[in-house]
């Protein structure tokens, strides 16, 4: 995306950094909601970068709550099996 931005910016039609922020929120599925949400809700801009960083911030809360329910799935799994055997 970036370097489609600078290529248009060579181009001579520059796009906003904000512009930016904003096509990258759209594309973004609804497990994304929440970030989606504090961002455009902000009354300062963050930049390309920032927001870049809260997305892999949330990406990686998301992984770690999976891992933290598949663990709970095999621990439940353990369990009933213990208690039939």
């Amino acid at each position: 995306m970036k370097c489609i931005a600078d290529n248009l910016s060579v181009a001579g039609n520059p796009v906003t950094e904000e512009d930016l922020v904003l096509y990258l929120l759209a594309g973004m599925g609804s497990d994304y909601d929440s970030v989606v949400v504090n961002v455009t809700a902000r009354t300062d801009n963050l930049t390309l970068h920032e927001v870049y960083a809260l997305l892999l911030n949330h990406e990686s809360r998301m992984e770690q709550l999976a891992a933290a329910t598949n663990i709970d799935t095999q621990t439940s799994i353990n369990i009933n099996c213990a208690h039939i055997g």
